[in-house]
């Protein structure tokens, strides 16, 4: 199920596993969340949560 946040720049698959580990199932989900909750995901940096956030920020 974590496979498909490695569509994301610069989500592997560890991050990949660990935002499916923090909880967040879909694309969709994380697409909601802020950077300072991405960033609150142990074994994320804020830089990381940066760019997700700005990964879904293109798309719309």
């Amino acid at each position: 199920m974590s496979d498909q946040f490695t569509e994301i720049k610069y989500v592997g698959e560890h991050r990949a596993d660990v935002l499916s580990q923090a909880g967040y199932t879909s694309l969709e989900e994380l697409s909601q969340a802020t950077k300072q909750e991405v960033a609150s995901v142990d074994g994320l940096d804020e830089a990381i949560a940066e760019r997700i956030v700005h990964h879904f920020e293109k798309e719309r």
